[in-house]
């Protein structure tokens, strides 16, 4: 199962990375511009905001998926 978080939060935290990038990037706007600076592929922040991207979304899988487990005994 860790291997399933992982690979999930890696890869959706991979395509909003590129989504918000992109996104940034083909803004009319300034600030957005300097942001899609900071969040290019090419730079040490752009890497550091897909780590955490990618550790929110496997926390996220984590969350959603994991077996429900209860301390109450079933029929009681």
């Amino acid at each position: 199962m860790a291997f399933l978080y992982t690979f999930t939060g890696l890869t959706v935290g991979g395509m909003a990375w590129m989504a918000i990038w992109v996104g940034c990037s083909q803004s009319t706007y300034a600030a957005l511009n300097v942001a899609a600076e900071w969040l290019s592929p090419m730079t040490v922040s752009g890497w550091v905001a897909f780590v955490v991207l990618s550790v929110m979304c496997s926390w996220i899988t984590y969350r959603v998926i994991r077996p429900k487990t209860s301390n109450e005994e079933p029929g009681r």
